[in-house]
């Protein structure tokens, strides 16, 4: 919704987002399209409410995000072995992300995966580059000195 400094509003399409926040502000360049019923002017001031809907997300750290061979950006989970013989074990997988936002304490994502939202994942947070989707390592959980 956009609203002019006359106080007629229009509804307008969110066109481009920047790719980076500005730094004093951590605010996004954004720019709205919608059409003109030829009588605004060119540089009229107006104020823009953009509606989002409500995401699920994890926070997660910078480093824990790895690029699959195919160019995309994710995280590497552990999950709990299906074979009896390896309850010992868990499985990598690796699991799409969106980039959400990033802050001082991490990186906020959305797994592409929606049956893993709102789900207790293992992030595999050490050695993540080290190990392939579908390999069965034994996970080592942190430490309260390693938090």
């Amino acid at each position: 919704q956009i609203t002019l400094a006359t106080g007629e509003a229009f509804t307008a399409e969110v066109t481009i987002i920047g790719a980076a926040s500005a730094n004093a502000t951590r605010t996004f360049r954004v720019e709205l399209t919608t059409k003109n019923p030829g009588h605004v002017k060119d540089g009229i001031t107006a104020n823009a409410t953009i509606l989002v809907g409500d995401t699920g997300g994890y926070l997660v750290p910078r480093n824990a995000l790895v690029i699959s061979d195919d160019g995309v950006t994710g995280i590497r989970i552990a999950e709990p072995s299906k074979s009896a013989d390896h309850a010992d074990q868990v499985t990598v997988r690796f699991v799409s992300v969106t980039l959400l936002t990033d802050t001082a304490a991490g990186v906020w994502i959305e797994l592409l995966d929606e049956s893993l939202n709102n789900r207790s994942l293992q992030l595999i947070t050490r050695g993540q580059n080290y190990v392939m989707p579908g390999q069965m390592v034994i996970a080592v959980p942190r430490t309260a000195q390693e938090s």
